[in-house]
């Protein structure tokens, strides 16, 4: 949002990087990959998180205020999922 780039390219790259960066460490860990081991809500936290900066940022033009809501908002939906057991459906295939 700040080199002003439309939303796709933010939803995608904040979304892209979060899910990059978490595979990253389990792989480093030498952990198995909870991104593509489980349906947990894990990118869609990521997408929560780009959405909001991305909108907190348009409407506000903070880009500081638009980063610490879209942290907050990633991460009280992870932790939700996470303290819930929520998850995504499988697909049967």
């Amino acid at each position: 949002a700040a080199l002003g780039h439309g939303w796709p390219v933010v939803l995608i790259m904040g979304t892209m990087t979060a899910s990059a960066g978490g595979l990253l460490r389990d792989v480093v860990a030498n952990e198995k990959p909870l991104l593509l081991l489980k349906s947990e809500i894990y990118a869609t936290a990521a997408l929560l998180g780009s959405l909001v900066y991305f909108l907190t940022s348009l409407w506000l033009g903070d880009e500081f205020l638009a980063f610490i809501l879209g942290l907050v908002s990633a991460f009280v939906l992870r932790a939700l999922g996470i303290i819930f057991k929520l998850s995504l459906p499988r697909s049967p295939f």
